[in-house]
This record gives C-alpha cells, structure tokens and sequence, in this order.
C-alpha cells in the first residue's frame, strides 16, 4: 500500500514496510524472505524523532527507510536457563541475559515479555516460550511460575 509519510520534513509517497508482531518483514504487504535481508533489517532497527515526534527506520549501510512496528523490535527467538539465568537469542542474533530484578518477565495479552538492562522490551515468541516449558511449575490454574535458578516469577499466564 503507498501511503505518504513525513520524511525529512516533506511528504514523500512511499511503499509501507512493516515488521509484524510475530517477526515477520512485509513489504508492501508481501513477507520478505530472503534471509540476509531479514537479519540485517532485524539489526538495523533504530529510534528516529524529528520535531519531537518518535519513528522506527531500518537503517541499512548509509540508507535509512521509515517502518511500521506493530509491537516491539526485539523478539526472542529462544530461550535457555544457564547458571541460573535466563538467556535469550533475539532477532538481532545477540545472545542476552535478563536482568534478576522483579519486574523484568511479565506477561501481557497473553504474551512473555522481558525488560533488558538497556531498556528494551522483548517480545518472547512461541518458540522461545515452547523452550521455558520445563522451567513452569502450573499454579493455581490461572497462572505458572517459571523458575530460573534460585528465582521463582510468578506469571499470569493459565497452562
């Protein structure tokens, strides 16, 4: 769909490029599949304001492209318990622990969130939520604990 965005102070009509909630990268409403593409787009996703107004861009080499991000940026892909620690591997390729503080795994709409120690939200996709399954204890029908090391997170999440 060509729609007109403000860019750089002027309206330019452009071709919507979106990454969806589950991941995936649209162009013009069609999924990008090439797998080069997709992982440099996933880390070149930045912050961009102008006059005050904040917007995602994929920035690639010199050029940068305005996007449409339905939900966060970073997903995990997967996750891991290691040394008492959960670790997860974002569609960034990066590999990060979470922070041990409260309040940095929630669950909200039904999804696994995460609060990194730079700020950013993770979105935890089906995947990274199906690897956790051996670390839930089932509470009391309508919520799981999940248990990491010496921590136990109490989720409102029903098995």
């Amino acid at each position: 769909m060509d729609t007109k965005v403000p860019w750089a102070g002027k309206e330019h009509l452009i071709v919507e490029v979106r990454l969806t909630a589950d991941g995936r990268w649209l162009y013009d409403g069609q999924e990008i599949t090439h797998r080069r593409t997709v992982q440099a787009m996933h880390r070149g996703v930045e912050r961009w304001t102008e006059g005050g107004r904040w917007d995602w861009i994929v920035r690639i080499g010199g050029q940068a492209y305005p996007v449409v991000i339905d939900d966060t940026p970073w997903l995990a892909r997967s996750a891991k318990v290691v040394g008492g620690q959960l670790v997860l591997r974002l569609n960034t390729g990066e590999e990060v622990a979470v922070p041990a503080d409260d309040g940095s795994i929630w669950v909200a709409d039904d999804v696994v969130r995460s609060r990194l120690s730079d700020g950013r939200e993770v979105r935890l996709l089906r995947t990274a939520q199906g690897d956790l399954a051996d670390h839930l204890v089932d509470g009391n029908g309508d919520s799981v604990t999940l248990v990491v090391g010496d921590r136990r997170i109490p989720l409102d999440i029903s098995l």
